[in-house]
């Protein structure tokens, strides 16, 4: 018998600003298989210093799945994240009807942030986030 908690949607408050993280906890007899992911890395293939990306991507559909499309430095030569910068071209909810608080927030939602600032906890990330 599959036994399956209820989700909680939280909200953290981070230093001085609310981002919303959404998370499901689970351990032993409570994960649901099959669970999959999966992380390209180009670092050590491909790098660029100047010029313009173009992505074609079907972003995948499933509940509880967050996928994205990141560009981390091939090197921290400022310092560890996110000191010398992210760019998150396209982040996603799999979810197709997920919503927090009464706000929309599943597959209807991509964004698109830089991440850039001095420590983690002062990530500039809000003055450069796009939604729709």
């Amino acid at each position: 018998m599959l036994r399956v908690k209820a989700f909680v949607c939280s909200i953290y408050v981070i230093q001085e600003f609310l981002h919303r993280y959404f998370v499901k906890r689970a351990a032993g007899d409570e994960i649901i298989n099959p669970i999959q992911s999966a992380r390209m890395v180009t670092s050590e293939s491909f790098s660029f210093t100047y010029g313009t990306i173009e992505v074609r991507a079907k972003m995948p559909k499933g509940d509880w799945i967050w996928p994205a499309i990141w560009m981390k430095p091939t090197d921290n030569l400022y310092g560890n994240w996110p000191r010398s910068g992210e760019i998150d071209i396209v982040e996603t909810k799999g979810n197709a009807n997920f919503s927090c608080d009464g706000n929309p927030n599943g597959r209807q939602l991509a964004g698109s942030t830089l991440h850039w600032g001095p420590d983690p906890s002062q990530d500039k990330w809000r003055l450069s986030h796009w939604e729709k």
